[in-house]
């Protein structure tokens, strides 16, 4: 199971936990509700990092709430390349797997729960999480730009548990209501798109722009394509993407 989501490096891809029943020890006792919500379940199934190539399934505690938190069922997650290096290498610079870690943060779900200052009207709502918690009191969160908090809390980044999980939390404006039309595999990709929608306007990318793609990877490669497809029909966009050859994302060459 660890080799095949180590493998699986595209964020297109929807990892379900919930339904592989297969993978899990059916014999667990997970009618206990979980505290406050009795619909919720006291455990938890989750895909756990131990070390360096080695992932476990095992069963957690369903996490609890902070006040301004909700408890969001996860439907659908991403595999990012960072999951990739953390499992593969153990590390990113100097966040370094040195005890048991959850990945994941590119995901979708259900609010099942929510903290005592949130809406109970939110519980069952569909949502994409933005998974980070910042300070919100440092000059960077003040002026508005909390992606640079110094103190940031990032999922599946150590020692911050991420989403190949059942349950996560997440503060509730971190937890955005998405449409019935939009499933939950695209909605996990919410996240990463926000990545290549915020690359294109700091480089001023619109409709109409030659780009050039360094690397073409899947997600890499769909980044651009919001501002391009928005483009008026007359309007045409030339995009070149590069790439090392022989190429895991390709099966044959790329065409001229």
């Amino acid at each position: 199971m660890a080799r095949h989501i180590a493998r699986r490096q595209t964020a297109a891809t929807a990892l379900r936990f919930v339904q592989e029943k297969d993978y899990f020890d059916d014999n667990l006792n997970r009618t206990v509700p979980h505290p406050g919500h009795p619909d919720v379940p006291a455990t938890m199934r989750a895909a756990v990092l131990k070390r360096k190539d080695q992932m476990a399934l095992e069963t957690l505690a369903v996490p609890q709430l902070d006040p301004d938190q909700v408890l969001v069922q996860v439907a659908a997650v991403g595999v990012c390349g960072s999951d990739v290096h953390y499992y593969e290498h153990g590390r990113i610079g100097d966040y370094v797997v040195d005890h048991p870690l959850i990945l994941g943060h590119e995901l979708s779900g259900r609010i099942a729960g929510v903290g005592s200052a949130v809406d109970p009207a939110r519980i069952g709502r569909r949502v994409a999480v933005e998974p980070q918690r910042p300070c919100r009191t440092c000059k960077q969160c003040k002026a508005g730009r909390y992606n640079l908090c110094p103190d940031i809390e990032f999922y599946a980044t150590p020692p911050v548990d991420g989403a190949f999980a059942e349950y996560v939390t997440i503060q509730s404006d971190f937890a955005y209501d998405i449409p019935d039309n939009v499933s939950d595999e695209a909605a996990a990709l919410i996240e990463p798109l926000s990545v290549g929608l915020w690359a294109c306007e700091r480089a001023g990318i619109k409709p109409g722009s030659r780009v050039l793609i360094a690397g073409a990877a899947r997600s890499a490669s769909s980044q651009p394509r919001p501002p391009v497809r928005s483009a008026p029909p007359k309007s045409t966009s030339r995009i070149s993407p590069t790439t090392a050859w022989p190429s895991p994302w390709n099966t044959a060459p790329p065409t001229p």
